[in-house]
């Protein structure tokens, strides 16, 4: 987690915070549709 700050902090997505990131907003839609 700490060097995905530093990668944020220069501007990047870090590999594999994307995909964290799709995961977690798909889980977020399959809630609101139940």
């Amino acid at each position: 987690y700490r060097s995905w700050g530093q990668e944020l902090d220069a501007g990047h997505v870090p590999d594999g915070m994307q995909a964290m990131l799709d995961e977690l907003s798909s889980l977020k839609k399959e809630r609101n549709d139940n």
